[in-house]
């Protein structure tokens, strides 16, 4: 019996380094890489709901969470600098966390690039995206997280570089989304640290506070 090679399927890819969908394909003569292991051996599968698909060769390791991380990350990247370039608002969407009305904050009002895989001395756990400003200062920092939260220590050492940090768990019905308009907290649970740029309570909340 003829053992079949184990088949990875995702529906994104990068074409020459350019994040695509299948329906993005319209050249098939360009270098296909895979998100999860960089397999430059991807073809596209047609038939049903179009996949990017390569063999796994033995001793081969293709990460699902790997590759989903990956097209988050360039995904959430690409949609603010599309943002960025024609002047469009990229939203980061969060919860009150007293009447759970959603907050809508403009990232492109605030930060002038979206940096991956960012590294500082100080942090150790480095944001799988860190928005900066002009004058090159954090202002946000996007880390992606799946079954697990972020642990205490590297929320200290944001709160001592008084950066916010929000905690998205990625899927890939989220992909579209973060190319397109924002990152949503329909599709993630949020913690900031820091209220600088985003609060967790709305103007109604805090004002009932203050009463």
């Amino acid at each position: 019996m003829v053992n079949l090679p184990e088949i990875c399927s995702y529906p994104y890819c990068l074409q020459d380094g350019v994040l695509v969908s299948a329906d993005d394909i319209q050249e098939f003569n360009r270098k296909l890489t895979c998100l999860g292991c960089g397999s430059t051996t991807v073809t596209l599968n047609s038939f049903g709901r179009p996949t990017f698909e390569h063999s796994l060769d033995k001793g081969q390791n293709c990460n699902v969470q790997t590759a989903i991380q990956n097209a988050s990350k360039i995904a959430i990247q690409d949609g603010f600098n599309a943002a960025k370039a024609v002047g469009r608002k990229y939203l980061l969407v969060c919860v009150c966390e007293g009447c759970l009305k959603y907050l809508n904050y403009d990232l492109t009002e605030s930060a002038d690039k979206a940096v991956l895989d960012f590294s500082s001395h100080g942090i150790t756990r480095n944001p799988d995206v860190m928005f900066l400003d002009q004058n090159d200062l954090a202002v946000l920092a996007v880390q992606l997280v799946f079954d697990f939260a972020l642990e205490s220590e590297p929320y200290e050492e944001y709160r001592n570089f008084e950066t916010p940090v929000f905690e998205v768990q990625p899927t890939w019905d989220a992909i579209e989304q973060f190319r397109s308009m924002h990152i949503s907290g329909s599709h993630h649970r949020s913690k900031v640290v820091s209220v600088r740029i985003v609060q967790l309570s709305c103007l109604s909340c805090q004002q009932g506070k203050q009463k």
